[in-house]
């Protein structure tokens, strides 16, 4: 089971850190349901290709600790931390999918523009879904 679900978290970081990686070299700008705008239309940030690098390499890591958690890949002595890893990486995407009350996440108040409505169908609850399922992962025994 624990085997399954950190290969799953995995696969679903390394998906979000490519997609990160197209947006550094494509622009986040360029897809306009990609950032919270707000109700005039204006971008809310507009981040550059550094900081969807810096997302990218953020998620890759995500990944790799769900991975060292089973013991899949060297852990270079992260194993013993894995499961605090696990649960911070899971307060955060928690926090993401509650958001900041204005432009993201279950209390969002702008609703009219293409990122909210993306936003209500995917961005949040797949943040909801890993908050879940890391916690998940980081309560089950190594394999």
């Amino acid at each position: 089971m624990s085997l399954g679900l950190a290969y799953l978290l995995a696969t679903v970081f390394a998906v979000l850190a490519l997609w990160h990686i197209r947006w550094a070299f494509n622009g986040a700008h360029t897809d306009s349901a990609t950032i919270p705008k707000r109700s005039d239309g204006t971008p809310v940030i507009s981040p550059g290709p550094f900081a969807c690098l810096v997302v990218a390499a953020g998620l890759a890591g995500f990944g790799y600790v769900c991975l060292a958690h089973v013991l899949v890949v060297p852990s270079f002595g992260l194993h013993s931390y894995s499961k605090i890893l696990l649960l911070a990486i899971g307060a955060v995407f928690l926090a993401r999918g509650i958001g900041d009350f204005r432009y993201v996440g279950l209390f969002r108040r702008v609703a009219g523009t293409d990122f909210a409505r993306l936003d209500r169908r995917l961005f949040t609850p797949l943040c909801l879904a890993l908050s879940l399922l890391l916690g998940l992962l980081a309560f089950r025994a190594a394999q």
